[in-house]
């Protein structure tokens, strides 16, 4: 049977089975048949089990960069633009996803905020999650300072947050590069200083999560978020702030 016949009725069949059963499609065939819209004459499945045992997984394959992925024998540029697509278009969607998500305590934000300080172990970086008055995220930002917990607490970057999306309830994260959970006082007064911020700007610091790896501390949970500012506290806020 001529080769191109033959392809050609694998990849019907491939493409019959991805219309009508999808989750029947292994992560190679999925591959597989992605790459029918860039390599349009060349057997595929030996690509997509070489890209695969080569990055580990289909998330690892698609956002690989390109100079990575033409590597791979029969990997070229077009396939390498297909990926980032896919990849780029994946990642839309899982934002818009979650921007629409109600959140209702630590649990729900646990798991999120783990994932985001994977890989991040060596350097401290600040996480703050913004959420509308039904609970849905609107928006997240990040940073990192050699002055720690300085520019977690910057009353003129949290002013400018709170401008840009009026949050009605925060979630502050960041990660502990020593592997120990517990905060430090300066994580405590820090956390204090943004919840008296959030106060006078009529919103609410819901939790604070301190991750190293997969352990977490909440200063929800632990019961140390405090409230009830006095007008002295509030004053005195407002008064640093016009410095």
């Amino acid at each position: 049977m001529d080769e191109r016949n033959l392809h050609g009725g694998h990849r019907e069949r491939l493409k019959e089975r991805l219309k009508a059963f999808p989750e029947s499609l292994s992560d190679h065939e999925l591959l597989e048949a992605l790459m029918f819209y860039s390599i349009p004459r060349k057997d595929t499945n030996a690509i997509a089990h070489a890209l695969l045992n080569s990055f580990g997984d289909l998330k690892k394959t698609l956002s690989a960069k390109e100079k990575e992925l033409t590597f791979i024998d029969g990997v070229g540029e077009n396939t390498a633009t297909l990926f980032a697509i896919v990849s780029e278009m994946a990642r839309r969607i899982r934002n818009s996803e979650s921007s629409g998500k109600t959140y209702i305590g630590f649990k729900d934000f646990k798991e999120e905020v783990v994932a985001f300080f994977k890989g991040k172990e060596l350097k401290e970086e600040f996480l703050i999650i913004m959420l509308d008055k039904n609970s849905r995220k609107i928006a997240q930002v990040s940073f990192t300072s050699d002055e720690r917990n300085e520019v977690f607490a910057d009353t003129s970057k949290l002013n400018d947050l709170f401008l840009r999306y009026s949050p009605k309830f925060l979630v502050l994260a960041h990660n502990h590069p020593s592997g120990d959970v517990m905060p430090s006082e300066s994580d405590r007064d820090a956390t204090n200083k943004v919840a008296l911020f959030a106060t006078l700007h009529g919103a609410k610091v819901s939790d604070h999560i301190i991750v190293s790896g997969d352990k977490t501390y909440s200063f929800f949970q632990e019961n140390e978020l405090k409230g009830g500012f006095t007008d002295k506290d509030i004053n005195k806020m407002i008064s640093n702030i016009k410095e």
